[in-house]
């Protein structure tokens, strides 16, 4: 992230409590995508709207859109299309005591082969990726988790274009609680993460900033791109970069196990004889329709992944915007929450930092442009998702230039720790920068211990 905060934005609480009104079934449909389900159509109950502990009034999405509708079941065996039989299987041979799977003869998997290697990782089974930016291995997803990510999203999403310039999908959920579950101690374990420190000039004075979560990222911005063999090459020439084109990063690529979230899908249909459908069928999985990658998903290519670890209630992040001038213009941003279950608050900014605009990213229309009063109360009263593991939000079009958004502190343990995603695409070397510098930092790198069950110092 950036490293402004924005908590200057807040806004003292609205004298009126009555609720917002979102658009009626009598309104001009929204245009939206077939496999978007919009939510515009509904008016928020006045139970939904509450008071905080500031007096600040909060609007509760979980009572506004229906988060308690059970998740597809994967207990059931999924029916292959004709042809789709154990002759396409791929190889396989068995699982071993921890439920991994084993690769079978004709494998063409590499499994890691100095004890140097073993040691950094729960599983030796699975295959490593390796990189001098790395500070040490990060493995492979174990087969049945990449597998259930090919299967998604397994729910359809829904469309909040409602307020002024909010134009936000939801995924409720986009992985299974399993895979969630699994997916997220996976990358707790296996990522290297920072404490990041730096200094920050506020109002003429210097103060030293200690980041209140742990953080790690990896990718390189549009104008650099990876080698397979992790060397940085420019886009445009193909030719090595200069030494000097990063002063501080060291880019780093996004390895498999969070590639897999953002790349992995596949189109089902009754011709298909993709192993992804052969390992569904071997892992009992229910598949979707149409299954697709994040970046399919979203219409959207990504070249960062930032991966936030919030392992207490302390843990959190400010009202924020990503909106940094290295993004696109309008960015859409996909963030993914795993594990503890946190609260995520957006409001509108205020009427002088907002940047109107009457059309969403999927060509809809507001109905009109938003009047002083309506950006005055959406930036007086926040929404509030409680972000369950394998939910999905995607912010896009005009979301990022006009809404805030935070993680705020909260009572105990914080659900047992967070993980949050987010998919991003950088444009210029100058974000490189920024997001080394603030994700990654100069300080030590953080690894989680299992036995312990908390962060610990790497050496």
């Amino acid at each position: 992230m950036s490293k402004r905060t924005l908590d200057s934005f807040l806004l003292p609480p609205p004298t009126s409590s009555s609720s917002i009104n979102k658009r009626t079934k009598r309104d001009p449909p929204n245009h939206s995508p077939a496999h978007v389900k919009s939510k515009s159509n509904h008016a928020v109950p006045k139970s939904s709207t509450k008071k905080n502990g500031n007096g600040i009034e909060v609007v509760d999405l979980d009572e506004v859109i229906d988060l308690d509708t059970p998740s597809p079941s994967l207990s059931g065996s999924m029916v292959l299309p004709d042809g789709q039989g154990t002759d396409a299987a791929l190889p396989y041979a068995g699982e071993d005591e921890n439920g991994e799977v084993l690769p079978g003869e004709g494998s063409d998997v590499q499994h890691p082969g100095s004890a140097q290697d073993l040691r950094h990782t729960s599983n030796p089974q699975l295959p490593l990726d390796k990189h001098p930016n790395y500070p040490f291995p990060i493995p492979h997803l174990p087969l049945h988790i990449t597998t259930s990510i090919s299967c998604s999203p397994f729910k359809t999403p829904t469309a909040l274009t409602h307020l002024p310039h909010l134009d936000l999908l939801h995924y409720e959920p986009y992985l299974d609680a399993k895979t969630s579950r699994e997916y997220g101690e996976f990358l707790r374990r296996e990522l290297p993460f920072y404490r990041v420190e730096y200094k920050l000039t506020r109002f003429g004075k210097v103060a030293d900033i200690k980041t209140p979560r742990y953080t790690t990222v990896f990718g390189v911005d549009e104008t650099s791109r990876f080698t397979p063999d992790g060397g940085l090459v420019e886009t445009a020439s193909g030719r090595p970069i200069a030494k000097t084109k990063y002063k501080t990063a060291r880019p780093r690529p996004i390895p498999t196990c969070l590639d897999e979230l953002r790349k992995v899908g596949f189109m089902k249909n009754p011709s298909n004889r993709s192993p992804q459908l052969t390992l569904c069928r071997l892992f009992h999985l229910s598949c979707a329709p149409v299954a697709q990658s994040v970046e399919k998903a979203t219409g959207t290519t990504y070249n960062y992944a930032l991966v936030n670890y919030y392992s207490t209630g302390s843990d959190s992040i400010s009202y924020h915007s990503d909106d940094e001038h290295f993004l696109e213009r309008q960015p859409a941003i996909a963030s993914f929450s795993f594990l503890g279950v946190r609260d995520f608050l957006m409001k509108h900014k205020p009427i002088s930092g907002a940047k109107p605009t009457t059309t969403t990213t999927a060509g809809d229309t507001f109905p009109s442009e938003p009047t002083l009063s309506e950006i005055s109360k959406a930036a007086a009263t926040p929404l509030k998702f409680s972000l369950r593991p394998g939910t999905m939000i995607l912010m896009r079009g005009p979301t990022q230039s006009n809404w805030l958004h935070s993680i705020p502190k909260r009572a105990g343990d914080g659900g047992g720790g967070r993980i949050n995603i987010t998919f991003r695409r950088n444009m210029t070397p100058a974000g490189t920068e920024n997001y080394y510098k603030y994700n990654v930092g100069g300080g030590g790198v953080w690894k989680w211990d299992e036995a312990r069950r908390e962060m610990r110092s790497y050496s």
